[in-house]
């Protein structure tokens, strides 16, 4: 989930579902992708050329492998409610993150925060800042075909206590990590060189 921007990685990850789908056959039919990407500013045009291309990687997913019982690609465009998104959260097997490059990244540490069940997976690129405190994550490489498609169907594939040990320890990074230990007080600076006036 997140703006629609070409740095979020949102075609790569299509891409690597849709190869996903055709090369696990078994697959078919058992996994929905709910790909959230909302519009950050509808006023240029290359968020404009980002969205469509999205838009025609998910219907052409969804072309080649739906049915009347099953579509592959839940696409929304609109922002979701907070309430909603944590509902969406605590019911998602897996939460697939892989921008191109990112900050902090919080939607991976809300994904992490809501799992008061201590199940699901995190799926967290390597150029997401937050790589850095969530190694019990599975890391993806959203720019290597092989990597993406080896994140995602490892963490399709994980068991039980593997996701619940891995959980655990996703869980207690976010919860040391908190605003309390970033707020004032706890940062050192240091003053730069004095200028003359």
């Amino acid at each position: 989930m997140g703006r629609t921007d070409y740095t979020k990685g949102g075609a790569q990850q299509l891409e690597s579902f849709e190869r996903i789908l055709e090369t696990q056959k078994d697959l078919r039919g058992k996994l929905r992708l709910m790909h959230v990407s909302v519009a950050a500013n509808r006023n240029m045009s290359s968020y404009e050329d980002i969205q469509t291309e999205i838009e025609q990687i998910a219907g052409r997913i969804n072309g080649r492998f739906g049915t009347l019982e099953w579509q592959p690609v839940a696409l929304i465009s609109r922002a979701i409610p907070f309430d909603e998104l944590v509902a969406y959260y605590r019911a998602a097997d897996v939460a697939w993150i892989t921008p191109l490059a990112d900050g902090m990244n919080l939607v991976c540490k809300e994904f992490v925060a809501s799992r008061v069940d201590g199940d699901g997976v995190l799926v967290l690129s390597e150029f997401a800042g937050a790589a850095v405190e969530l190694g019990d994550a599975v890391i993806a490489n959203p720019f290597s075909y092989k990597a993406m498609d080896r994140s995602i169907l490892k963490a399709i594939e994980m068991d039980g206590p593997e996701r619940r040990h891995r959980m655990e320890r996703l869980r207690a990074a976010v919860r040391d990590n908190d605003l309390g230990k970033w707020g004032p007080g706890r940062l050192s600076v240091t003053p730069g060189p004095k200028r003359a006036a």
